[in-house]
């Protein structure tokens, strides 16, 4: 009978050491998931940031002719 009672609870334990590694292993794909979502969202944002600055930075004609490069600072 002691060999029986350690058998199930033997199976009952592995049984349960198996479900937690399952558990853990779900839980490891889904923190990997989450993990590139979020560095996607901020290379989105990174990426539309840039374009936003880059759109702001390029001058008008009406800039050009009062901020030109070539033209010499002092006249």
């Amino acid at each position: 009978q002691g060999r029986i009672c350690q058998c199930v609870a033997a199976f009952g334990t592995l049984t349960f050491d198996i479900s937690i590694v399952i558990f853990v292993f779900r839980c490891s794909l889904v923190g990997i998931a989450l993990m590139f979502a979020g560095l996607y969202v901020v290379l989105w944002a990174k990426n539309r940031e840039d374009k936003m600055f880059a759109e702001l930075a390029l001058p008008s004609d009406s800039d050009a002719t009062e901020s030109d490069i070539e033209r010499p600072f002092l006249q």
